[in-house]
């Protein structure tokens, strides 16, 4: 059987090297995350006919379809395509550039935990983020490490070596 899932985790790579990210409900259709995306794009972007796709292969992503018929959950990286494309130095660099007012304004918000909640997951995978957002996280200890509490609880012990380690 194949797994449910509450949300899908959805990334979308804006000009200038910005990522939006967001939850949505896996029956919710790919139109309302280029809703949700011309949203926080610039009026001359917004004009400019968005389009949203995945790539290799390139596959433009039907606004009709929901996103579990798209293949995008549990999670996807979207990247934003215009037609007819936009010159070069036309999507700009920076964000003021690339995102509305609004964008702007929550982009300078300090994040609340209360306003956006996050979806729980395993604190080893709420990495720190570089989105748009500037969402943060916290990095788990890595592999093999141990907690304070620990190591020095086994202090006076001393670590046996594995059988299959010894020479």
């Amino acid at each position: 059987s194949m797994p449910t899932y509450g949300h899908a985790l959805v990334r979308v790579r804006l000009p200038g090297g910005l990522v939006l990210q967001a939850a949505f409900h896996p029956q919710e259709a790919v139109g309302a995350v280029l809703a949700e995306v011309r949203g926080c794009l610039s009026p001359t972007l917004q004009s400019a006919q968005p389009y949203l796709f995945v790539t290799p292969p390139r596959r433009v992503l039907d606004v009709s379809l929901s996103l579990a018929a798209a293949g995008l959950v549990p999670a996807a990286t979207l990247l934003l395509g215009f037609d007819p494309p936009v010159r070069a130095g036309a999507a700009g660099s920076t964000p003021s550039e690339v995102l509305s007012a609004r964008a702007l304004t929550l982009l300078a918000a300090p994040p609340d935990a209360a306003a956006a909640p996050q979806p729980s997951f395993p604190s080893a995978l709420n990495l720190p983020s570089r989105s748009a957002a500037g969402g943060g996280g916290a990095l788990a200890p890595p592999l093999g490490s141990t907690s304070g509490e620990a190591a020095a609880a086994g202090k006076g012990k001393e670590r046996k070596v594995p059988k299959w380690l010894q020479r």
